[in-house]
């Protein structure tokens, strides 16, 4: 019994699988993005200017640290 040729499927569920790849990947991207690194970025840059300015505070000059 001879097997039937797989001719279209290949084709037709590639295109399918592309565009979810991308869309879950997108979508994964943009979560990672803006729901964890921009949250990091900020923080860390807050910190860094509160350690920067803290100097100015005592009075001293010159201990500009940034």
């Amino acid at each position: 019994m001879p097997i039937a040729p797989i001719t279209g499927k290949l084709r037709k569920h590639f295109w399918l699988d592309l565009g979810v790849g991308f869309s879950l990947g997108i979508s994964a991207g943009y979560a990672y993005w803006y729901g964890i690194h921009l949250k990091a970025c900020k923080s860390i840059y807050m910190h860094n200017f509160n350690f920067c300015f803290s100097s100015l505070s005592s009075g001293t000059p010159g201990t500009f640290l940034c």
